[in-house]
């Protein structure tokens, strides 16, 4: 008996592994942690709108504050001059003394230096307020104050302050919620549900 072998002999094994993950918890938190985000922005783009408002009206404050206190140095500078003239006068005629008149020109110089400090103190309060603004420090800005001050002087009664309506408060709060389902994202990574196959 003669055995011929023809050809080659073929060992062929095939082997098909399947994974299906039936359970994940960490994309569910990473789903949860994504609306979480959102809030966050949405909260942190409320709080940019009220330091908008909050810087806006703090620089037109100041200029105005600058404003008035020209408008009061300017009288006085006035006042100083129309004295200092009467005090010449009285003293060419013996009725006043030359420390008098020193001292009005003393407090006339004074308030010229103040002026000058002022007027300076008021074109860096106007240019903060064009650069608040997005404005560009050379375009001209003219400032009219016709508002009621008075009406605002007296404040309506608050009821109680809530929290949530803070900025800060809400976006540390959402923080909070974030961290959360960062760590249970952590915690769930261990707990993962799949199903194997295998075939072969």
């Amino acid at each position: 008996e003669l055995y011929v072998q023809m050809g080659q002999q073929y060992n062929t094994n095939a082997n098909i592994d399947l994974i299906q993950t039936i359970y994940d918890q960490s994309k569910l938190n990473n789903i949860k942690s994504g609306r979480v985000n959102i809030k966050i922005a949405q909260s942190q783009d409320k709080q940019n709108t009220e330091f908008l408002i909050y810087n806006t009206s703090r620089a037109y404050l100041q200029v105005l504050i600058y404003r008035e206190y020209e408008s009061k140095l300017t009288d006085n500078i006035l006042a100083y001059s129309e004295l200092a003239k009467i005090l010449e006068l009285q003293l060419e005629n013996g009725v006043a003394i030359e420390t008098d008149l020193d001292r009005i020109k003393v407090s006339l110089k004074s308030a010229e230096y103040q002026l000058g400090e002022v007027v300076t103190q008021k074109r860096n309060a106007l240019n903060n307020l064009k650069n608040t603004m997005g404005l560009p420090l050379a375009i001209e800005l003219t400032i009219i104050d016709s508002v009621n001050y008075e009406r605002y002087a007296n404040f309506p009664n608050v009821p109680t302050l809530v929290m949530d309506s803070l900025s800060d408060y809400s976006i540390n709060k959402t923080n909070v919620a974030l961290q959360k389902i960062n760590y249970q994202n952590k915690k769930a990574a261990s707990i993962l549900v799949e199903t194997h196959a295998k075939a072969g």
